[in-house]
């Protein structure tokens, strides 16, 4: 892979690039099935709180640290 990755999936170890940020970095899923292994689609409409939380799906970009 020529990007560097900056966040591992808690579910699958896989780098990333994009994918959720739940409540603010204490956890990282790559895509919705990830996701939904831990948290249901219910807890993460209650943990985003329309886009007013630290929870939510985003690109970091190369380079960036956690």
């Amino acid at each position: 892979m020529s990007e560097k990755w900056v966040r591992k999936c808690n579910n699958c170890n896989t780098p990333m690039m994009e994918g959720y940020c739940i409540a603010g970095g204490e956890e990282y899923y790559c895509t919705d099935e990830c996701l939904h292994k831990h948290i249901t689609p219910f807890e993460f409409s209650e943990l985003f709180c329309n886009g007013e939380s630290d929870t939510y799906w985003t690109q970091w970009e190369e380079g960036e640290d956690e």
